[in-house]
């Protein structure tokens, strides 16, 4: 059930501006958070492509290099962070004036990846301290390997199945 429903918010385009921001709040909904914000990765950064809080100054426009900040470190280095207080206070942690969000105490970022490849990053943050489990991280992590799977193929087309009642020729 989970599967199909983030399929079926996943964009059918092949652009990342498309991005429907009902994954993020399918996220939100799993894993209980105060913000949500997903990165895609476009060229050689990480483009704000979907918040839970409305933000349309920043969504397609906030940018990061890989290694920049805990979200380009996530990338950069395929691995999840989790940092239960005081997030700001991580030697990677990188601000932006635009988002309130990151006065935020705890966040949890973990990759999208697909076939090895990074998609992007997803970010969840908490107002105030909040111990992330290995359970929500794992869930997460799966979510993020869904999102990119579809992402990865979205642009993919099926071949057009042929009809039983077609013939070969001379058969």
């Amino acid at each position: 059930m989970c599967c199909t429903r983030l399929a079926s918010v996943w964009p059918r385009r092949t652009d990342s501006a498309c991005f429907d921001p009902r994954v993020v709040d399918f996220a939100s909904v799993l894993v209980k958070c105060d913000s949500c914000l997903i990165y895609v990765l476009e060229g050689d950064e990480l483009v704000l492509r979907a918040s839970k809080n409305p933000h349309p100054e920043v969504v397609g426009r906030l940018k990061l290099r890989l290694g920049q900040g805990i979200t380009g470190w996530v990338a950069q280095h395929r691995e999840p962070v989790a940092v239960p207080e005081k997030a700001a206070q991580d030697p990677r942690f990188q601000l932006f004036h635009e988002l309130p969000e990151d006065s935020y105490e705890a966040l949890l970022s973990v990759p999208l990846i697909c076939r090895g490849r990074v998609m992007g990053v997803i970010n969840l943050q908490h107002r105030r301290p909040h111990v992330y489990g290995q359970k929500a991280i794992q869930l997460i992590s799966t979510i993020g390997f869904l999102v990119a799977g579809k992402s990865r193929w979205r642009g993919w087309k099926k071949p057009t199945p042929i009809s039983r009642n077609n013939s070969r020729p001379g058969r």
